[in-house]
């Protein structure tokens, strides 16, 4: 993986700060850029949550079926 989810996490909330001060200004192509990048990094983030989430369950599941 090229970047972990924290920083993933880090990288969006500094996204939203620049789409923040873009929207300040005039430039509606940069606006719309920063913005695109914003919602890919959080769902990345949000995405890799997701498979950490799983992969907890899936190994407590096979834990709890080796003790069986």
């Amino acid at each position: 993986m090229l970047i972990g989810p924290g920083k993933a996490t880090k990288l969006g909330w500094w996204l939203q700060d620049a789409a923040y001060s873009v929207n300040r200004g005039r430039d509606h192509n940069q606006k719309g850029i920063v913005q695109n990048l914003c919602e890919v990094v959080l769902i990345f983030a949000e995405s890799q949550r997701e498979n950490r989430e799983r992969n907890v369950l899936l190994t407590t599941a096979s834990t709890v079926d080796f003790m069986e």
